[in-house]
């Protein structure tokens, strides 16, 4: 077993295709497949049913994969490690990211992180809580920019972003300074996908039932929504973009906030570059105000 098979093995899952595993390790077609081929002689199963038109990892492939995910971060923690030693800052690191994260903070993040660490690459996926969780897990990201998971995760804290009531600007509420849940359990109301488990919390304890009527995910479509005055929804405020118009975001009363951080599996398994934009993070973000 070599590490190259295992590489081609993940390569395979998570394009879903022989022939793009191949371009993406700069391989021939041919190559990828006998190596699967000998990497499952090997292990005595098989990784993936090809009896189908569609490539479907087997349940065996499954067990398999984030074994293989670990062994391979492993390595990359041992290579990183020997060229620390030598004061060579390079290496790749995995991020994964909220969208309004990504919007609002990420460039400026990595720009000033590569300006100190030009050796260093990064590489960066977008998914909700719930994504960025699974891929910490799975090993797919070194490093979630999420909300605490709750759960055997590591959560580095960075800042804290409110919770808002957005409405129109001609909206009866809109000259209130705070607004409780149940002022506007009556108006029609904007389910976001992505923030049930935070609504799940403002929620708990309580006997209020919000009057859903749109379910929507894209911030855009959820303000024209808004500003049409259709309906009202709860937004943090880091994902109302700043040049928004024609829409009111007043504080919830009692206050509520969700907790932004770092999620990893645990520093153990980071490698130094990953450590490195950890630790650069910090510096450039934890508890600083994010918006006014």
């Amino acid at each position: 077993m070599t590490l190259l098979q295992l590489e081609i093995f993940i390569a395979i899952h998570d394009t879903g295709s022989f022939t793009k595993a191949a371009e993406s390790l700069n391989l021939s077609q041919s190559a990828v497949s006998h190596s699967l081929q000998t990497l499952e002689g090997e292990l005595g199963i098989a990784l993936f049913d090809r009896s189908k038109r569609e490539i479907r990892m087997t349940e065996a492939g499954a067990a398999f994969l984030p074994h293989t995910r670990e062994a391979l971060n492993q390595t990359r923690i041992i290579e990183q490690k020997a060229l620390s030693l030598t004061q060579l800052e390079s290496g790749t690191v995995k991020l994964g990211c909220f969208p309004s994260f990504a919007a609002n903070l990420l460039p400026e993040l990595l720009v000033g992180f590569q300006t100190k660490y030009p050796n260093i690459e990064c590489i960066v996926m977008e998914g909700d809580y719930y994504d960025i969780a699974n891929w910490v897990k799975t090993g797919v990201v070194d490093i979630g920019f999420s909300i605490d998971p709750r759960s055997e995760l590591s959560f580095d804290p960075l800042f804290d972003d409110s919770m808002l009531v957005v409405m129109s600007d001609s909206h009866p509420l809109k000259d209130r300074p705070t607004i409780a849940v149940d002022g506007i359990a009556e108006e029609p109301y904007i389910n976001v996908g992505g923030y049930e488990q935070l609504l799940d919390l403002i929620l708990q304890n309580t006997s209020i039932r919000l009057n859903v009527k749109y379910h929507l995910s894209n911030t855009y479509s959820i303000l024209a929504i808004v500003r049409a005055g259709l309906g009202v929804t709860l937004l943090p405020s880091l994902a109302i973009p700043e040049e928004a118009t024609g829409i009111v975001a007043r504080p919830l009363a009692p206050a509520f906030n969700r907790s932004i951080g770092m999620v990893t599996r645990s520093a153990s398994t980071l490698t130094p570059a990953a450590l490195a934009l950890m630790n650069f993070s910090k510096e450039r973000i934890a508890g600083k105000c994010i918006r006014n």
